[in-house]
């Protein structure tokens, strides 16, 4: 093989993230570069989470991509680029118009889509958020109802038109809101990554997880760069959830090497190793030997992504990456001020891309193109704690078969028990085939717990009955603490092939069982 050609394949190895992984960063800096030739390539705009892009959650996910540019620092109107969502957010529309500016026409503004009157059930809708910048949006809300005063209700969203989550208080029982008031996210980070959870303990504090990122510079031999890193930060508010005065960092990715050696012509080998934690979840309840006592138990999943460094001649390159996947537990019992190590919940399940060998020390797993994402903990009234998750199997994620399981501990998180297969069923896409938004978060398992400790647990999946039906939502139960499940339960009503996402559960104090999900039944288009 010539000189040539060989300099050609460590180009195209180096450039795999960038072209075969999904753009990401290098992408972003070419939208902000005013050179018309674009900006050159370098190992710093070399994306090592591009693998993961995919399976990441809410904000992450468009910092992953690019598109969030609170990534780049120096640019004085931070959000959205709107360029970058058109793919998979904004449908095409004949009738024209800017963003945030409908057409207009005799009636008032077109191309906005219109929604039901509410069920006679429930109030008239409320608007709770406001808008402060030329980046109108606000999503993945949560809510939590203080336990000794219903009237009292935070709820936590992200806003694209700060670099920070924010809550909303009501103290009327939701006729009125207050906000936004800003959750800080960690000192020395750019900005918050989302998936906001609010959450009461009983002497009324409020919790609040979500995911802070920063940059971790690195350098290994002649390769040099940054990679963006994540944290699960815990804030905690003492008057309501007006003011956000603590934030601690409860467990915080890295990036390390691994077997670095020098080879008999002086160069480096071994792996780079990088991580990112995602779609945290929190869940507050009594300690199983002290009832008098709360732990915070906080879920997520850690994103491990290892290269081969590997040569070239005198060049160096980084080669096809393995993608490992754990669900992990933290948890606190003195109030969110100090936390656990992590604790393992799932097995470690891995993904390959293309043909490359596994890098040294990762041979884990059963899959090579399996995910494990969508964890959530919830806390019996015994103090028990039961946390479900997507397994989305050896056949790919975001199509063929996939599996929710569930893990119990009886020990206040310290250990817990071996999974249990609650059900398997047909995985969504990443997006449904009439709709232009990610959807693939539908089939994460939502799971709620009645007063006797029966579990429930309802996720989106696609009917094995309807080729032409992208996702109904399907309700599972347990009644001995897990061990076996119900067959599920389709519980939309329609028959056709009208789109169900999004769906949430819970139990009242009666043991009444309540679920809502997002319906196009009578919106097709």
């Amino acid at each position: 093989m010539n000189m040539k050609k060989m300099i050609f394949i460590a180009f195209l190895s180096v450039c795999f993230l960038l072209v075969t992984a999904g753009t990401a960063l290098a992408e972003g800096a070419g939208d902000l570069d005013t050179d018309p030739e674009g900006p050159e390539l370098s190992l710093d705009v070399v994306n090592l989470l591009a693998p993961a892009q995919n399976f990441l959650s809410g904000r992450s996910w468009l910092m992953v991509a690019g598109i969030d540019t609170i990534l780049f620092e120096g640019i004085p109107n931070t959000g959205l680029k709107i360029r970058g969502l058109k793919e998979v957010f904004i449908a095409p529309s004949p009738l024209g118009g800017a963003l945030g500016a409908p057409v207009q026409q005799a009636g008032g503004p077109v191309g906005l889509v219109p929604f039901r009157d509410p069920a006679p059930a429930f109030s008239r809708n409320i608007l709770v958020t406001r808008d402060f910048s030329q980046f109108p949006f606000q999503t993945e809300p949560h809510l939590a109802v203080d336990p000794d005063n219903p009237d009292h209700l935070v709820l936590g969203v992200i806003d694209f038109g700060f670099p920070a989550v924010s809550t909303y208080v009501s103290i009327d029982g939701g006729e009125t809101w207050e906000g936004p008031f800003q959750v800080p996210f960690l000192v020395d980070d750019l900005g918050s990554g989302g998936d906001p959870v609010v959450g009461f303990d009983r002497k009324g504090n409020i919790h609040y997880a979500s995911i802070s990122i920063g940059v971790e510079e690195f350098s290994v031999g002649p390769l040099v760069g940054s990679t963006l890193v994540s944290s699960i930060s815990v804030s905690r508010s003492e008057d309501g959830g007006f003011t956000w005065p603590q934030t601690v960092d409860s467990s915080r990715s890295r990036l390390e090497t691994q077997n670095l050696s020098t080879d008999e012509l002086g160069r480096t080998r071994g792996t780079i190793i990088t991580s990112f934690f995602d779609k945290p979840w929190m869940a507050i309840g009594p300690h199983p030997e002290d009832s008098q006592k709360d732990v915070i138990y906080v879920t997520y999943t850690d994103f491990q992504i290892a290269y081969e460094i590997g040569w070239v001649g005198e060049l160096p390159f980084l080669g096809v990456p393995v993608m490992n996947t754990t669900i992990r537990l933290v948890r606190s019992e003195d109030g969110g001020d100090t936390w656990s190590q992590p604790l393992d919940i799932s097995p470690t399940v891995r993904r390959t891309f293309g043909s490359g060998d596994q890098p040294a020390g990762y041979d884990v797993g059963t899959g090579v193109k399996r995910v494990v994402q969508g964890s959530q903990p919830v806390v019996a009234p015994d103090g028990t704690v039961y946390v479900a998750w997507l397994d989305t199997t050896d056949d790919d994620s975001q199509e063929g078969l996939g599996e929710i399981y569930v893990a119990r501990s009886e020990d206040g998180g310290e250990s817990f028990t071996q999974p249990i297969r609650a059900s398997v069923f047909n995985e969504v896409g990443f997006r449904p085939r009439s709709s232009f938004f990610r959807f693939w978060g539908s089939a994460f398992p939502q799971i709620a717990i009645g007063p006797e400790e029966e579990i429930y647990i309802v996720y989106a999946a696609r009917p094995s009955d309807n080729p032409r039906d992208d996702a109904d939502i399907f309700f599972i139960s347990s009644l001995d603490r897990g061990e076996n499940w119900s067959r599920p339960l389709r519980i939309n009503g329609d028959e056709g092939a009208a789109l169900q996402f999004f769906p949430a559960i819970d139990v009242d104090p009666n043991g009444v069982v309540h679920v809502m999900w997002g319906d196009m039944r009578d919106d097709p288009a």
